[in-house]
């Protein structure tokens, strides 16, 4: 486990706890309540959210910096690279929570949970190498 020694390794931190929390509940619905599929949807578009402005900024803030510091291209590069990874991966588990949420079922949660485990995968690597 990484030491919190900066803000985003505790960003970092919440959003693999919130992808371990995706997972199990996932997992778990059994396919009986609209109103679960809506809470998950409501807490999925907040991740979202906060996954895709937490990326901007650092495309926009802490990427300019680290090449003014004299972090080679392709560092950059290859963070840019995981960066569209992540999004494709993002928009995919985008429209299958949307999916989800609009027929709970459970050949739709397990599809929902297969596309966040897709984003994880994706992301949790990035994560790791940008700490």
């Amino acid at each position: 486990m990484t030491e919190h020694k900066t803000l985003n390794t505790v960003i970092h931190a919440a959003f693999r706890r919130d992808l371990i929390r995706f997972d199990k509940a996932l997992e778990s619905f059994d396919g009986t309540t609209q109103a679960r599929a809506d809470q998950l949807h409501y807490a999925w578009r907040n991740f979202a959210y906060q996954l895709r402005h937490h990326h901007e900024d650092e495309e926009t803030i802490f990427w300019p910096i680290l090449r003014e510091l004299g972090a080679s291209d392709s560092l950059s590069e290859d963070l840019e690279g995981e960066h569209e990874k992540m999004l494709a991966a993002l928009e995919g588990a985008d429209a299958s929570m949307a999916a989800f949420q609009s027929s709970p079922i459970n050949d739709r949660a397990g599809a929902a949970r297969t596309a966040v485990t897709r984003l994880s995968d994706v992301l949790l690597d990035h994560l790791a190498h940008e700490e």
